[in-house]
């Protein structure tokens, strides 16, 4: 004699043939409907699961291809901004191609980019502004790039709007590094934790193969260097 719902589970699974033997049973047998209201037929039932999983599955797909289109649209303003800098004629116009295209093909409010050591006859550029030896430091021996609404304060404080800013990406630019590149955005879901980071990691090596050539002697020497620009 079956005496719970687990031996009656278990009855069914080790005898799959039993709803071939009974097929009216699944007519006959009424349960209630997942959504209230009235009963169902067993064959009911299993129809409405099925639709439900169709329903799930097509949500999915739709997700999935929104994210895809979202990717190819990135991918097409890193390309845009990757011809812009080919096209530069020196090293100023090689940055301020980065700044224009940053922010206005990725509607960014606003970007900090410190390069260093300084390179020779940039002293009054912003890129090549002295940081603090302690956050120089910091940026050395972290891991980039790098989500999330918070940044230390000494690079929060070179931002222009960094009062408005709630989501910041960090990425190093050039390897072995020789400068940084963060992104600030008023969105605070725009850049999190979590998030996939391929498109910015191309990013930092797009801009670091740009201007490896601009300062080639600061960074192979640690010190000043001639431009190319």
């Amino acid at each position: 004699m079956i005496e719970s719902s687990e031996e009656v589970v278990k009855y069914l699974r080790d005898n799959p043939r039993f709803f071939e033997d009974y097929a009216g049973l699944l007519a006959d047998i009424f349960i209630p409907h997942p959504h209230g209201g009235h009963t169902i037929s067993l064959s009911e039932r299993q129809q409405i699961a099925q639709r439900e999983k169709i329903h799930l599955l097509e949500a999915k797909l739709r997700q999935l291809i929104h994210y895809g289109e979202e990717n190819d649209e990135i991918g097409r303003k890193l390309h845009g901004m990757t011809l812009a800098i080919l096209e530069a004629e020196n090293f100023e116009g090689r940055l301020e191609a980065i700044r224009t295209r940053l922010k206005e093909d990725f509607e960014l409010p606003d970007i900090v980019l410190r390069l260093w050591p300084l390179a020779q006859d940039y002293e009054n550029r912003p890129e090549f502004i002295p940081m603090d030896p302690g956050l120089l430091t910091w940026i050395q021996e972290s891991t980039f790039p790098q989500c999330g609404s918070t940044i230390p304060e000494g690079l929060r404080e070179m931002f222009a709007q960094g009062d408005k800013l709630t989501s910041f990406a960090l990425m190093s630019v050039g390897s072995p590094p020789f400068g940084l590149l963060v992104l600030g955005s008023v969105d605070s879901t725009r850049f999190y934790p979590d998030m996939g980071v391929l498109y910015l990691e191309r990013l930092s090596e797009v801009i670091g193969a740009a201007l490896v050539s601009d300062i080639p002697l600061a960074i192979q020497f640690g010190g000043k260097g001639e431009t190319t620009g």
